[in-house]
């Protein structure tokens, strides 16, 4: 019988567990950056798609 295991409090993470969440969490903030450029870029091209409409006729 392990008491240092079995009352683990579960809202503080193993060191292991802890990084990883933190990888996850870093991750995360990553993807959502991307995602706001991505909706830039977006935005940019639709504007250069129009003005070379408009050029054309």
């Amino acid at each position: 019988f392990d008491d240092k295991n079995n009352f683990k409090d579960e809202r503080f993470p193993c060191g292991s567990c802890k990084r990883r969440i933190i990888e996850i969490e870093e991750l995360r903030n990553f993807m959502f950056q991307m995602k706001i450029e991505m909706r830039r870029e977006i935005f940019a091209l639709r504007k250069e798609i129009e003005k070379l409409k408009k050029n054309r006729n």
